[in-house]
């Protein structure tokens, strides 16, 4: 494939995923709105969520939190949210329906735009955050490759997976172990990692 073709060909991928996605987000017209404050605990609200890929992201790449939320008390119609640390007014979240005793399970989907440590899931009603739980991330730069590892038995193949990858000419990759669980529903949300590897796992 020519230089001409491996641009067009990544151009229509980034499109594709783009309109997979256009349903998940929300464009935040004006400026980028503050930073709302924590929200008090609320006894009535349980939010379960933790970053997919172990939690390794990649800034500007597609990042998918798994969300369980249940609700103890009145019922809810409101939007999970999820805030990814930008600044451009861009919004994140799915319309949520709570009626009493609910148990929902959901996946978000954000753009990380910085390097931090943290993304923030919400729940909100009218704008107003009613209850929030912090998300560990693990941010990489784009020239750090990162290798995933799905296996029943990875410890065993970690020294030989390091040592394969060794190249004094390139950055040196970061080799994680995941379980199938921790893949995205959507493969764009894979984005973080460069190269995995997969063995006696169903």
């Amino acid at each position: 494939m020519d230089r001409r073709s491996s641009r067009v060909s990544r151009f229509v991928a980034v499109a594709f995923a783009l309109a997979l996605f256009a349903p998940l987000t929300h464009a935040a017209t004006g400026l980028a709105a503050s930073p709302s404050p924590s929200p008090q605990p609320n006894p009535d609200i349980l939010i379960n969520a933790r970053a997919l890929l172990g939690g390794n992201v990649r800034p500007g790449a597609w990042t998918a939190v798994a969300v369980h939320v249940e609700n103890s008390g009145p019922s809810i119609d409101g939007e999970m949210r999820i805030d990814a640390g930008q600044s451009t007014g861009s919004r994140y979240g799915l319309e949520v329906h709570l009626p009493t005793g609910a148990k929902q399970d959901l996946t978000l989907y954000a753009q990380t735009q910085i390097f931090g440590s943290k993304v923030n899931v919400d729940l909100a009603v009218r704008d107003q955050v009613i209850a929030r739980q912090q998300v560990p991330i693990k941010s990489h730069d784009a020239y750090n490759p990162i290798v995933a590892v799905v296996a029943e038995h990875p410890e065993g193949m970690l020294a030989q997976i390091n040592a394969a990858l060794v190249n004094p000419n390139v950055t040196t990759p970061s080799v994680i172990t995941l379980g199938v669980a921790d893949l995205p529903p959507r493969v764009e949300a894979w984005a973080a990692i460069d190269r995995l590897v997969w063995q006696d796992v169903d």
